[in-house]
């Protein structure tokens, strides 16, 4: 006859090898998708298509100031 022993297990005991996956909820924020990516491109674009507008009109307005200032010296 052999005796049955239950063996008290703790959660030390519990298997390793299997993954731990996180939350459906957490996994879905993992990474960019493609649409986030396509709108900062396309807000990056529109700020230094600003700054450029920017820049070009206070040198357009420097070079205007500087003509004027050469005309009235000669």
């Amino acid at each position: 006859m052999s005796r049955h022993i239950a063996i008290r297990r703790s959660h030390l005991m519990s298997r390793t090898t299997r993954r731990r996956r996180p939350h459906p909820s957490l996994a879905a924020q993992g990474g960019m998708t493609i649409m986030e990516i396509l709108v900062s491109i396309s807000i990056m674009a529109v700020a230094a298509g600003a700054i450029a507008f920017l820049v070009g009109a206070a040198v357009q307005a420097k070079m205007i100031t500087a003509v004027r200032a050469g005309d009235t010296e000669s």
